[in-house]
């Protein structure tokens, strides 16, 4: 008959007696069960931690990417608003240019600016998003934009310089520069409605007064014949000289002249000097353009009017 149990001797060195332990096979099986278990547990848990411990690492280094992705993100949306206003100024450049090369404004989408285009509120909060944000799909998409709108501002220029290469006579009878160089003067009162400095009444100005030094020279700003070259009490000495198109130049408020009525000029010749004359508060030129007879804003016919727009470092000092 087979036996039920095992027993197990333990004999010590000494004399000390026997001992005799009986244990039975459903124990031992049991037993040997509970430690299969037990290492299959610590197994399964020990493999489980490292997988954890192993995905929250990739997690951690893919938070990390896509905080760099955002940066990157930040850094080219960045760009793009500094790219955007190059654009802007682009456009407004090649709209004077039109102007001046007698073509009609260029329609569709440089014209409209690049205003509104790309929403910059979300990067500017700084939120931490994936690579798949709309936000990232908008700088994509603002990028897209710039690069057709830069397209369509270089055929527009390409028009022009082909009109004007045809049309020499045109080119050079077309008012472009400031009467006075830039370095040496600056805009002190623009075309439009302004209080004027005598009755400080609401008037239109129709034209823009060139602040410089007394006795700065004074260009014509393109080719012509001298029209008129008389003083009177508003505009003092001045200057009106006649172009193409109908287009007509004035210079007021001059010291002296430096052309005779009926000369031709050049674009660039000195025709007077700035001067205080006639309805001045300080040494400038008035400065108008007229086309047809009726008074338009100069601006766009100067190219370099950003330069005007801030006061020399010599007008400075001087306040």
């Amino acid at each position: 008959m087979r036996k039920k149990h095992m027993t197990l001797m333990v004999i010590p060195h000494n004399e000390d007696r026997v001992r005799e332990f009986g244990l039975s096979w459903a124990l031992i099986w049991g037993a040997c069960a509970i430690l299969i278990f037990c290492f299959a547990a610590l197994i399964y848990y020990g493999v489980g931690y490292y997988v954890r411990l192993n995905r929250e690492a990739k997690f951690a280094t893919i938070e990390a990417e896509n905080r760099a992705l955002m940066e990157q993100v930040r850094s080219v949306d960045a760009n793009l608003l500094k790219l955007r206003q190059r654009m802007n100024d682009l456009v407004t450049r090649d709209q004077q240019l039109r102007q001046m090369a007698d073509l009609p404004p260029e329609g569709g989408e440089a014209q409209k600016g690049m205003a509104g285009r790309l929403n910059g509120a979300a990067l500017a909060e700084g939120r931490e998003t994936p690579a798949s944000h709309p936000m990232v799909q908008k700088v994509s998409v603002d990028l897209d934009h710039l690069l057709r709108e830069a397209d369509l501002v270089k055929g527009s220029f390409q028009e022009v310089a082909s009109k004007l290469d045809k049309d020499i006579d045109l080119r050079n009878h077309t008012p472009s520069v400031s009467p006075v160089r830039p370095f040496e003067a600056w805009i002190s009162s623009s075309f439009g409605s302004r209080r004027d400095p005598f009755t400080s009444e609401r008037e239109m100005h129709l034209g823009l007064d060139i602040c410089s030094r007394m006795g700065t020279k004074v260009m014509a700003t393109a080719d012509g014949v001298v029209a008129e070259r008389r003083e009177d009490s508003k505009f003092g000495k001045h200057i009106v000289l006649s172009h193409t198109r109908g287009l007509e130049t004035l210079y007021g408020h001059l010291m002296r002249f430096a052309v005779e009525a009926g000369q031709k000029v050049k674009r660039g010749q000195v025709i007077g000097y700035v001067g205080q004359t006639g309805r001045a508060t300080a040494p400038h030129v008035h400065y108008g353009v007229r086309q047809n007879g009726r008074w338009i804003n100069p601006l766009p016919y100067i190219l370099e009017k950003n330069e005007l727009t801030s006061r020399p470092a010599f007008a400075n000092r001087g306040r």
